[in-house]
């Protein structure tokens, strides 16, 4: 790792302790503790440095505030402070002293200075070390507890996480099966729909007419009612049937009696291109018919569409 790299991880992890950090950093220094464990060292000693900078009253401001949060939430990480702090003070003050006995060897033709002061002041020194590496030992325990729970809490957030997802993956599922559901069921529904329209009964006759000018029309057609009949469905082959908003029918014998008319048909009649009419079998007798065929236009007014023949022989 590059000493630039370094600096930045370092600048990083200590705005992580302070609570500087923004949510997408915070989940970076997560992420990165959860799956790598030298990474935890590397935050213990962020967290120690951390520790001198406030212990040595280098930290002001917000961070200073934050620091006071962090090293003093419980009773044993407040001790490790003041600990420190006056470990600092002695460790400055045996400094001092020390730089005061030298220049005063210096000053009086450097006088010798007796061995038992010298054996003390080791013995001093080495009892402070020890002290010391004991509070670290005990704070770097604490560091590890605290970040340990930090861990835990973590993995519980992701497992809550992942529970959460496959909830709604759960819920997702089952959303789509009744969807599919109901799709099949009206796809069911439409076919029996279809089924029933098309569907004549044994009572029902059918007939297609051309335009008796065209040329699948020159011949009238020869329409025998089935046995039992009730109803006809007669169907108009209709020739650009969008031109009209909607439709006058007129059925009359070729002597000229009229037996049924409508002046309003909707268009909602045509399928294919082909008017539909569902009369009574029993208007027709054994007689040739003509059907006149009008459109009513845009102003208002019918226009002549086709004139359509057929026989009925019973």
């Amino acid at each position: 790792m590059s000493s630039e790299s370094k600096a930045n991880t370092d600048d990083l992890l200590i705005r992580f302790l302070l609570d500087e950090v923004s949510e997408e950093e915070r989940v970076q220094v997560e992420n990165r503790f959860l799956a790598d464990n030298d990474f935890f060292e590397v935050l213990l000693a962020a967290e120690s440095a951390l520790l001198d900078q406030y212990a040595q009253g280098q930290l002001t401001g917000p961070r200073l505030r934050q620091a006071q949060s962090l090293f003093e939430l419980s009773s044993l990480q407040k001790g490790e402070v003041e600990f420190t702090k006056t470990l600092i003070a002695e460790l400055r003050e045996n400094h001092l002293a020390n730089d005061r006995v030298a220049a005063a060897s210096v000053g009086s033709a450097r006088l010798p200075v007796p061995a038992s002061y010298v054996r003390r002041f080791g013995w001093t020194v080495a009892l402070l070390l020890c002290i010391s590496l004991l509070i670290w030992v005990a704070f770097l325990y604490s560091s590890r507890r605290s970040l340990e729970a930090q861990r835990v809490a973590a993995e519980q957030r992701a497992e809550e996480a992942r529970q959460k997802l496959n909830e709604q993956l759960k819920a997702g599922g089952e959303l789509n099966r009744q969807l599919q559901t109901e799709i099949e069921r009206r796809t069911q529904a439409e076919e029996l729909l279809a089924q029933m329209q098309t569907r004549q009964p044994p009572e029902f006759t059918s007939i297609l007419l051309f335009p008796a000018t065209g040329e699948r029309g020159k011949r009238n057609e020869i329409v025998s009612l089935k046995p039992g009949s009730r109803l006809v469905q007669i169907q108009l082959q209709v020739d650009e049937p969008e031109k009209y908003k909607r439709y006058r029918v007129k059925i009359s014998t070729v002597a000229g009696r009229e037996i049924w008319k409508n002046d309003s048909i909707g268009i909602d009649r045509i399928r294919h291109d082909r008017l539909s009419l569902l009369l009574q079998a029993q208007l027709f007798e054994h007689e040739d018919y003509k059907i006149e065929l009008n459109g009513q236009t845009a102003d208002g007014s019918f226009a002549y569409i086709a004139d359509y023949t057929f026989k009925v022989r019973k």
